[in-house]
């Protein structure tokens, strides 16, 4: 099985920053502690332009560990009080959320 990889891209205005990266370090937290977590890297754009701000993405050893890693960060979250998307709701942000896998070479 091939390498997945979930990218995820956030538009998130500058006041909801501080709170919007404790979250997400949370989440990170979560899923690095996952069987087939490979790696992650955190992107903040410092130049340039696109709707996008902030880019996160996870390597996944296949598509077979998603469901688990994900039911853990929902669990996290629920223990938590925390609701993602009333949280992103309120703050105005807006965000992709995605699967990949790599291109051929």
């Amino acid at each position: 099985m091939a390498a997945v990889f979930r990218i995820d891209s956030f538009q998130v205005p500058s006041a909801a920053l501080p709170q919007f990266r404790s979250a997400a370090q949370r989440s990170l937290v979560v899923l690095r502690s996952q069987p087939g977590f490979v790696r992650d890297q955190w992107f903040e754009r410092i130049e340039g332009t696109g709707r996008f701000n902030i880019v996160t993405l996870v390597e996944w050893e296949d598509a077979s560990f998603l469901p688990v890693a994900g039911a853990a960060v929902r669990a996290s979250h629920e223990g938590a009080g925390f609701d993602p998307e009333a949280f992103a709701t309120q703050h105005g942000i807006d965000q992709s959320k995605a699967v990949y896998s790599a291109y051929p070479a």
